[in-house]
């Protein structure tokens, strides 16, 4: 029972006991029947909303599935401690790849719908080649995966409109297929890997900016399952 509706139940009591006090009801055998009636009614209706609120909330499998905002608090397998344990000891570059999905999965809460990041990925002009030294991130991906191995990511890949939209469209794919065949060289189960590449798609910025052609650039990962 909340604290307003407790505090308005004790000044209802009270007012009915003033009343009966100072006159304003008749003293007959009927009121008294019925005010006491009503006093019990409220006491027994505040003592059955205590009982309720002491009941532990149950939360079915089913209803942890719908929710992907659940607070994991199920018991976790050993494996799945000593993968935490070991992922609190990576060092991840701050705000990349590795570093957003390692915080994701510490902080226990878990929202299937979070889109990460690759940060520091650069490409080869218009192609699926990497420039040297810019692959920490893929190798950050293939660690968190294989810590867990019933991760499942969705890796979708962006350009901005500068070019052919059908030449756009097979770069976009062609570097999704580079990233999933350096992660499943480390390790990872290919099936764990859903790709696709949408070239010059979906504009999440403005493409007449160098700024704009920045942000629409990108590559972006959706955890689909994570234990």
């Amino acid at each position: 029972m909340s604290l307003k509706t407790n505090i308005i139940s004790k000044v209802f009591v009270i007012n009915m006991m003033k009343n009966i006090k100072s006159g304003y009801f008749a003293y007959t055998m009927d009121s008294l029947a019925a005010i006491i009636g009503g006093v019990l009614f409220i006491l027994f209706s505040c003592k059955e909303k205590v009982a309720e609120s002491k009941e532990p909330q149950k939360i079915s499998a089913t209803e942890i599935e719908k929710d992907s905002s659940y607070l994991f608090k199920h018991q976790l397998s050993d494996q799945t401690r000593q993968a935490l344990d070991q992922l609190s000891q990576m060092k991840m570059t701050e705000g990349n790849l590795g570093s957003q999905l390692s915080g994701f999965i510490r902080d226990g809460v878990y929202d299937y719908g979070e889109i990460f990041k690759f940060i520091e990925l650069r490409w080869k002009g218009l192609t699926a080649e990497l420039e040297p030294k810019s692959r920490s991130e893929i190798d950050e991906l293939a660690k968190v995966m294989i810590l867990f191995p019933n991760m499942r990511i969705k890796m979708e890949c962006y350009t901005d409109n500068n070019g052919n939209p059908d030449k756009l469209l097979k770069v976009s794919q062609a570097r999704v297929e580079y990233i999933k065949k350096e992660v499943v060289a480390a390790g990872v189960a290919p099936e764990r890997i859903d790709i696709k590449g949408f070239g010059s798609k979906y504009p999440v910025a403005d493409n007449k900016t160098m700024e704009g052609q920045l942000i629409n650039n990108r590559i972006e990962i959706t955890i689909l399952k994570l234990f």
